[in-house]
């Protein structure tokens, strides 16, 4: 059972040690260094900012829309007035006139 701890506490510090050598890894990136003036580090943090918010929008817009038509459906049942207006295609003619 100790040789499993210590194998575990081995394996923690050699990942412990080559996490603290990323960084300097990760300057040798061109990229990462490549926004040495201000214009591509202004433009680096509006693209980070931008692919930051764009995934929250999209799930806010997705349930606002959602939340408004739950609104909408439930407001023309207690009603009983239709805002829905019917397409006006020929092949739901017939359906249409049936009603």
């Amino acid at each position: 059972m100790s040789k499993n701890i210590a194998s575990r506490r081995l394996a923690f510090a050699t990942f412990a040690a080559v996490l603290a050598a990323a960084p300097a890894l990760a300057s040798a990136c061109p990229v990462c260094t490549g926004g040495a003036n201000d214009k591509t580090q202004f433009g680096f943090l509006v693209g980070s900012l931008l692919l930051s918010v764009l995934p929250l929008a999209l799930v806010g817009g997705i349930a606002l829309f959602l939340v408004r038509r739950v609104r909408r459906i439930e407001a023309e049942l207690v009603g009983g007035t239709s805002r829905v207006v019917e397409p006006r295609f020929a092949h739901t003619a017939a359906v249409s006139q049936a009603r």
